[in-house]
């Protein structure tokens, strides 16, 4: 092993200190993932993996970031891990999408959707003669009165 593989590994204070960093943001950047997916992408990525992408990439790069910390002292943590899990959020849609069929015509099918489809086919009890009741109903609560609604009725033009 030479000296410049040792440079660009994280020391274990490094490892100890990414690992903190990490477990205090992970619910942040998990929110900001779910937030991100929609129900299509949601299908085929998982927050979880795309978060675990990130931490493997981060504790790769800890080293350039510690580097950046000791240049810009006010440089953030959550920032930098922002910056790779949205990173590793547009590689995975990218796969996710270069072959397949678009996502926004891919929506996952209710728990229950059977009982759904039999719901919406059986008669809800509406037919002409009931919406015709209910729009004399309406008129009298309007304040038109019955001699207009006979008059309307009885003389077409």
């Amino acid at each position: 092993m030479s000296s410049a593989d040792d440079s660009k590994r994280p020391s274990v204070a490094g490892l100890a200190a990414l690992g903190r960093v990490l477990h205090e943001y992970r619910p942040r950047l998990l929110a900001m993932l779910q937030r991100q997916i929609d129900r299509g992408l949601g299908a085929r990525v998982d927050p979880e993996d795309v978060f675990q992408d990130a931490c493997l990439d981060a504790k790769r790069r800890w080293p350039e970031f510690e580097r950046l910390q000791q240049e810009q002292p006010d440089a953030s943590a959550y920032v930098w891990l922002y910056g790779l899990v949205r990173d590793r959020l547009i590689d995975r849609w990218r796969e996710a999408t270069r072959t397949r069929r678009d996502l926004r015509r891919e929506v996952p099918w209710p728990d229950r959707s059977s009982d759904q489809l039999g719901c919406n086919l059986m008669d809800t009890g509406t037919g002409p003669s009931s919406a015709a009741a209910d729009a004399l109903d309406t008129a009298h609560a309007r304040g038109i009165f019955h001699r207009d609604v006979k008059l309307v009725r009885h003389h077409p033009r």
